[in-house]
């Protein structure tokens, strides 16, 4: 079987099986020259198969080492980070323990709530 798409109208005829059995046996000939240019269609149509599923397997094997790769350099980068936090523990001591200062909680003693505090104690804005 085989699927074909018209450029332009056409007249369509159907040769049966049986048809052309007949057509093979008045013409051996061209039954030769037939069957060669099958043959060599369907050697062609495999070495194509062949190839795109060569091409997909390396497509596939080089998506799959990408991700090998990525995956490598990911846990390179968490043991480095890792190995850091370890040999950066006996130091710790030495760090201050806050770049920033603590937030101030109820229990502290400067913590005034908002009512408590005086407004006049506010930055007011300089208008000239």
């Amino acid at each position: 079987t085989a699927t074909i798409v018209a450029r332009t109208y056409c007249d369509m005829f159907i040769l049966t099986k049986d048809d052309f059995d007949d057509v093979k046996e008045k013409f051996p000939l061209q039954v030769a020259a037939i069957e060669e240019e099958a043959a060599e269609r369907k050697r062609a149509n495999q070495l194509k198969e062949q190839e795109k599923k060569e091409r997909e397997a390396a497509d596939k094997a080089a998506a799959a080492a990408k991700v090998k790769e990525t995956i490598e350099r990911n846990l390179s980068s968490l043991r480095k980070r890792s190995s850091w936090n370890d040999s950066s523990s006996a130091v710790d001591d030495q760090r201050p323990s806050s770049p920033l200062p603590l937030p101030v909680h109820e229990e502290h003693p400067n913590f005034h709530s908002p009512a408590e505090r005086d407004p006049s104690e506010e930055m007011m804005p300089i208008i000239k």
